[in-house]
């Protein structure tokens, strides 16, 4: 079921919150990964768990602010997501000093399982949004979008840019 359906569905507290204990575990997983196979699911699964963390904070966004603040906040958003991803490298290599890769992904399953916990405990429930509409409507739209050779002429272009983008935040 795509992200989005499920944010709207079931709210981004809780499907944030449960894909960070998803997260949580597949770190533990990396950490015990013996293997190319066992490294390679456990890091993948990984990305499963985060998914939803940009797109749950857009969405918090679009249900807190109005929508002439939007582009500024999602603005921050993003910067603050590159500065962290460029902060990190540091204490990174201070930690690798002073323990392996396997332990420090240890403590990251650790500190991801506390915030999910923390999320899910201290963020409210989003209140007015009514309810979202039948699973059948909501697969409809996507088989629409998905259908428009309007949406597959910018898509790719959309994918290689943000794909590029993340990429290189993350290297």
């Amino acid at each position: 079921m795509p992200l989005g359906m499920l944010l709207d569905r079931f709210r981004a507290r809780r499907v944030e919150s449960a894909l960070l204990l998803i997260a949580a575990a597949d770190a533990a997983t990396f950490a015990m990964g013996q293997g190319i196979f066992g490294l390679a699911v456990g890091r993948g699964l990984i990305g499963l768990g985060v998914s939803a963390c940009l797109m749950a904070a857009f969405k918090a966004l679009s249900l807190s602010f109005p929508a002439e603040r939007e582009a500024s906040l999602t603005g921050w958003i993003m910067s603050s997501g590159g500065l962290g991803a460029l902060t990190a490298t540091e204490p990174l290599e201070v930690a690798l000093q002073l323990t392996g890769w396997r332990e420090i992904f240890t403590v990251l399953a650790g500190l991801t399982l506390v915030v999910a916990g923390w999320l899910f405990g201290s963020v409210p429930e989003e209140q007015g949004t009514g309810r979202p509409e039948s699973l059948a409507t909501q697969w409809e739209g996507v088989k629409v979008v998905f259908g428009s050779a309007h949406f597959w002429r910018f898509a790719p272009l959309g994918l290689c840019l943000a794909g590029g983008f993340v990429a290189v935040q993350s290297l």
